[in-house]
């Protein structure tokens, strides 16, 4: 196999990969213009891709919410090349989800910022789950805690 095919195979295995996976991803230019997002992107957010590729995500989200995570973001990336955080999102039709998000920086071939690459999951689930873990831990570490005063009290009134 030539190295243009077998290149061309790896691009394609990439595109694929990108496109079918789970995560939400989406690929900015530096000013926030979105120049891909996967399926799962537009499903999580409730666009289409008509709707969100070529426009900034400045356009798509709240303007203050927005503005905070990206100063946020900013901040991170001047000292590392990706940041990792948990926010509050909302679709499109406002229906609210948690999302964690990790962004990359991307870098053109001098070494210069170019733009970013977010992949997002929808961890609300997860953290009803996590929520309802925790509280019947503490349910259960109530009802243990009685459960050894009565023993307690029991022992103190035999003997």
């Amino acid at each position: 196999m030539s190295f243009v095919n077998e290149r061309s195979a790896s691009i394609e295995a990439l595109a694929r990969a990108v496109a079918q996976s789970p995560d939400g991803i989406a690929v900015l230019a530096w000013e926030g213009e979105i120049l891909y997002a996967n399926p799962a992107w537009m499903e999580m957010h409730g666009y289409s891709a008509e709707e969100s590729i070529g426009r900034r995500i400045q356009e798509l989200y709240p303007r203050e919410a927005l503005a905070r995570h990206a100063e946020e973001t900013i901040r991170h990336l001047a000292r590392q090349d990706s940041y990792e955080v948990e926010i509050s999102h909302a679709k499109r039709d406002g229906t609210p989800f948690q999302a964690w998000l990790i962004t990359t920086l991307l870098r053109d071939e001098n070494g210069d910022p170019s733009g970013f690459v977010i992949t997002a999951r929808d961890v609300t689930e997860w953290n009803r789950l996590k929520d309802s873990l925790e509280a019947e831990k503490t349910r259960l570490e109530q009802q243990q805690y009685r459960r050894q005063e009565a023993l307690a009290s029991i022992e103190l009134a035999i003997n």
